[in-house]
């Protein structure tokens, strides 16, 4: 914990901008964007197998890095069931994403700011158990749609892919899917078989993005590819 920083890793990216982690997220936010070679990826939806990999911290930091190369950009929460958005950025809504969801609020009042990055933001003010009706809504995909012609860049968080169906049905509404695995606690089972799932709902993963990686260790064991050089490039990174 550093004094006058956030805690969350988002605010991390924001307080370290010249750190690894924020390099990585800068890397692979250019990188989505250029996935598609007939236009821009505009809409981004990042989901996991199990919870607990940081799939949540990865999608408010690519927004995060989004609206800070002056796209207009919209984090957009969908995991209902287990809401971290808004405790991740520092938010307090009263209402949000359901409330609009269920026509009890128009958009421009159930959305909220992000003042330090200008991230505009669709979250959830409590927890539901049973969203799933929302989430296969006529009304969620109009939303969706709508969002798509107004901002550059829509990043969603979604729940993980085992267990509940959401991630694997919204996955057809984005341009990319982020699929988070955590270096030191993924199942190689469970990823092949969220993998297989999305495979099998036709949706776009653009990759799978190795989170929480211990760049020392990592190094170490030689896997042939640019992190096993990491002592020679880490004078680059502020950490």
């Amino acid at each position: 914990e550093v004094p006058g920083l956030e805690r969350s890793l988002s605010g991390y990216f924001l307080d370290r901008p010249e750190s690894s982690y924020a390099q990585a997220v800068r890397a692979l936010h250019a990188q989505l964007r250029l996935t598609r070679s007939e236009r821009p990826v505009r809409t981004l939806l990042v989901t996991s197998a199990l919870p607990g990999e940081g799939k949540t911290s990865l999608a408010t930091s690519l927004a995060r890095c989004a609206a800070g190369s002056r796209l207009k950009t919209i984090l957009v929460e969908l995991d209902l069931r287990r809401p971290k958005v808004a405790s991740e950025l520092g938010l307090e809504p009263s209402a949000g994403i359901v409330e609009l969801l269920r026509g009890k609020l128009p958009l421009e009042q159930a959305i909220c700011r992000d003042q330090r990055s200008g991230v505009e933001v669709l979250a959830s003010a409590r927890a539901y158990a049973r969203p799933s009706s929302l989430l296969n809504s006529p009304r969620l995909a109009a939303l969706l749609e709508d969002l798509q012609a107004r901002f550059d860049c829509v990043v969603i968080d979604t729940p993980p892919v085992l267990g509940v169906p959401d991630a694997k049905t919204l996955a057809r509404s984005a341009d990319a899917v982020v699929f988070v695995a955590r270096w030191d606690r993924a199942k190689r089972d469970a990823v092949q078989a969220a993998l297989a799932e999305l495979e099998r709902f036709s949706a776009p993963v653009a990759g799978v993005v190795l989170n929480r990686i211990d760049l020392r260790r990592y190094a170490q064991y030689g896997y042939g590819d640019a992190g096993q050089y990491y002592r020679q490039y880490s004078a680059y990174y502020q950490d």
